[in-house]
């Protein structure tokens, strides 16, 4: 479950396949709740029926009367976490959604020019979102997946040398 904005699945460069994304007016904070899923959850919850449309109870029943939140887009599948995991059953709700409170755990932005030019003005924004954040840390996406594909490139380059090896040994038997 993610908690978002109207801009998020733009900044993520996430494609809407069905129905629409959250519309600046669903920022406002009297919005009705509004839900987008992943491909994956649709699939799974409405195998014989349109996912737009339905209608999803997220929250709590002891919290009161829990409000529907309407499926007005699916979202393609994408890995949240992990480079390699499963598909996930995902949805996003408006960011005013009344199951949620508290302050936002991340920020996305997205940039038009080289990411790191931005990082000291998204920083000094974000501190000033809402007494409760603590502390702020700005990192571009690239330094956040760079560590996840540390193991990858190892992986790639030993095949590589070991592939350039066997064709050496075997260039070297044949002559």
């Amino acid at each position: 479950m993610n908690k978002v904005g109207s801009g998020y699945f733009e900044a993520m460069g996430l494609t809407i396949v069905r129905g629409r994304a959250c519309e600046p007016a669903a920022d406002a904070e009297n919005a009705p709740p509004l839900t987008i899923v992943s491909e994956s959850m649709a699939a799974a919850y409405w195998p014989e029926a349109d996912a737009l449309g339905q209608c999803l109870l997220i929250g709590r029943a002891e919290d009161g009367d829990v409000p529907c939140s309407e499926v007005v887009g699916v979202v393609e599948n994408h890995r949240r976490q992990e480079l390699v995991e499963d598909d996930h059953f995902l949805y996003f709700v408006n960011q005013w959604h009344p199951s949620f409170s508290g302050p936002p755990q991340a920020i996305m932005a997205g940039t038009t020019g080289p990411a790191d030019e931005y990082i000291a003005s998204l920083r000094a924004e974000a501190s000033g979102v809402s007494g409760l954040i603590r502390f702020v840390n700005v990192h571009t996406l690239q330094r956040y997946i760079e560590p996840h594909l540390r193991s990858w490139r190892l992986g790639a380059l030993m095949f590589t040398l070991f592939g350039v090896l066997a064709l050496i040994v075997a260039g070297w038997g044949l002559y």
